[in-house]
């Protein structure tokens, strides 16, 4: 709590919007609770086939997975937090992953009539940043959800004076770091929604 303090004080122009830092905390709430019982050392990532045709493919995989498969799909649902982006294949990463995870990453687990493939999730290197035109307040609600005490729990203490990055100490330095500490955490749990918090940040390669 006291780091989480410290970094609203190190940013006193900007302060977390109500609307913007409630609907990252539901992003982040869902997030943690998709990933509550997936494995801590999961590699791989079971993820939507893209290509001609798939679209209808991934569609009756999500809709098997959200059904008879048993995967909680109110995060993806209209208004849900991780709803946007609507696209099908976004949508198909966050289940069929969450679905495959809850598996004990059984390969079996990862078809879904031919709609899914594995990939090994460590072996690329992408990192989790603030998007260009991110304003200063989504920067400054995606810390108050990452680091502060109703959060994922990010350890952020490598940006508080003396920490390794904390210099240079600006808001997007800072949150850009705080993004991709917690995307490497999460993303082999499921890549899509490690990255999509407050509608403000990129996976960049």
């Amino acid at each position: 709590k006291l780091q989480f303090l410290y970094l609203i004080a190190t940013h006193p122009h900007t302060s977390p919007s109500t609307h913007s830092a409630s609907m990252s905390r539901l992003a982040f709430a869902a997030l943690a609770a998709a990933f509550a019982a997936a494995d801590p050392v999961a590699t791989k990532s079971c993820l939507a086939l893209r290509g001609p045709g798939m679209a209808d493919k991934v569609g009756l995989g999500i809709q098997w997975a959200c059904g008879a498969g048993g995967v909680d799909c109110s995060p993806i649902a209209v208004g849900g937090p991780l709803y946007y982006p609507t696209d099908v294949f976004a949508h198909g990463d966050y289940v069929f992953n969450l679905y495959f995870q809850a598996h004990s990453g059984d390969v079996k687990s990862c078809g879904f009539g031919g709609a899914a493939y594995l990939t090994d999730c460590l072996e690329k290197q992408e990192h989790c940043q603030a998007t260009a035109n991110a304003t200063e307040v989504q920067m400054m609600d995606n810390l108050v959800a990452l680091c502060g005490p109703n959060g994922l729990g990010t350890r952020c203490d490598a940006i508080l004076p003396g920490g390794a990055s904390y210099s240079p100490a600006t808001i997007r330095d800072h949150v850009n770091w705080a993004l991709d500490a917690s995307y490497h955490t999460y993303r082999c749990w499921n890549p899509i929604a490690a990255c999509n918090f407050t509608g403000a940040e990129v996976v960049y390669p």
